[in-house]
């Protein structure tokens, strides 16, 4: 005589049995009942997260230089306006006292210079400050003794009455590349599609501070941005975002349109944070252009 199938509730069955998901078994002897954990909803509950400057994705480079490690002649556009000196990072844990921006760049560039020497001592460096106009205070050198010392210099005699004025609504652009350009000259480039190991390139690092300023851009960059052996790294410092001043993930973007070709580094340093994020910029900056 065949038995007739016991039938089991489907349903039941894969409440007791699915094993993603969590049950808690009734204490009481008299109830067999299986009560499911409810599991909380993760989209309900969302972190607050701080608002941080993100870059627009940069159109790359068409044309593949090679990875070699040549010398670099590196130009530091650092700014000198007023800003740098009187805006100051938040105290932290690590930093019992508040530092000016420019105290704190002069000890990241510092470690930059020696670290770069070591790597290569062929490397070499000149030190531009940026005021109403672009204005050279050492040419290239191999060691950059002089670009240490003067940045030092600079920091110990600050003196914001004799400091020059400087227009805080913009900065033009059009003067510091006109600066580079006259500078040096660019290694000539005899197959653009595929060019060969340079003797050397050129990289101007851009620091800029000013939180109340925009960035002017220039059509005449366009000599320098062409050859694939330039390179435009960049720096922002800015203050904490607010209504006094136009620190705007629109500005970042402007910052980030010195990036023509998809091979520039572009951080942004915000004085309410730690001061060793202008440091850890610094670390990052010391990857060879054509080695990124």
């Amino acid at each position: 005589m065949n038995e007739k199938p016991v039938e089991t509730d489907k349903t039941q069955l894969q409440e007791t049995t699915n094993p993603r998901r969590p049950v808690e078994h009734s204490t009481n002897e008299n109830e067999q009942t299986v009560k499911p954990v409810e599991i909380p909803n993760e989209t309900e509950t969302k972190p607050i997260v701080k608002q941080k400057l993100y870059r627009k994705p940069s159109v790359k480079r068409k044309c593949v230089t090679p990875k070699v490690n040549c010398p670099e002649k590196i130009i530091l556009c650092i700014d000198h306006s007023a800003i740098m000196f009187t805006n100051k990072f938040k105290r932290t844990v690590q930093s019992m006292k508040q530092q000016a921006v420019f105290q704190v760049l002069t000890g990241a560039v510092r470690n930059f210079i020696k670290t770069k020497s070591f790597i290569d001592s062929r490397h070499q460096f000149a030190l531009v400050l940026l005021n109403q106009t672009p204005q050279l205070i050492v040419d290239f050198q191999p060691s950059g003794q002089d670009v240490m010392f003067m940045l030092k210099d600079i920091g110990t005699q600050f003196n914001e009455s004799e400091m020059v004025e400087v227009d805080d609504e913009v900065f033009n652009l059009s003067t510091l590349f006109d600066q580079v350009e006259n500078m040096v000259n660019l290694p000539s480039v005899k197959h653009p599609d595929k060019p060969g190991p340079p003797p050397y390139v050129v990289r101007m690092i851009f620091v800029f501070g000013r939180s109340s300023s925009a960035l002017k851009f220039c059509e005449n960059d366009e000599k320098l941005n062409s050859n694939p052996y330039f390179f435009c790294d960049c720096v922002y410092i800015h203050e904490e975002p607010n209504d006094g001043n136009c620190v705007t993930v629109k500005l970042f973007h402007y910052v980030c349109e010195l990036d023509k070709n998809g091979t520039s580094f572009i951080y942004e340093v915000g004085t309410d944070g730690s001061m060793s994020s202008l440091y850890n910029a610094f670390a990052n900056l010391l990857a060879h252009p054509l080695q990124r």
